[in-house]
């Protein structure tokens, strides 16, 4: 990332609590504070998915069950490394809500509605 993961989430709740912008900005200020839980550290210039490579890359009507199979077995690390980081996602996730939550209370509560 090009600056510290809590400088980002601040600049971002900052933003939801007392920015002049339009609920569907807030709102999309909200998932970007939400999609930071999924940096990690330890996790490397490459992203980590859950069934250890990124199914998107593949073409859903040629991937036959036998083929997700050799693909999950091929990379185990990768599953592996998703396994011990998902756990931290999810405790970073809880944070991160809270932290967008008292941000939208912050902004609701200084009379801006809608």
């Amino acid at each position: 990332m090009p600056h510290p993961k809590e400088m980002i989430l601040t600049a971002l709740v900052v933003t939801i609590a007392t920015g002049r912008i339009s609920p569907e900005r807030r709102e999309a200020l909200a998932a970007g504070a939400w999609l930071l839980a999924h940096f990690q550290k330890g996790v490397g210039d490459h992203p980590v998915y859950q069934l250890g490579f990124d199914i998107s890359q593949f073409d859903p009507s040629s991937m036959s069950g036998e083929n997700l199979a050799s693909l999950m077995l091929s990379n185990p690390a990768g599953k592996d490394k998703y396994d011990r980081l998902f756990p931290l996602v999810q405790a970073d996730m809880t944070r991160i809500n809270r932290r967008v939550t008292e941000a939208e209370r912050m902004w609701a509560e200084s009379g801006n509605i809608g």
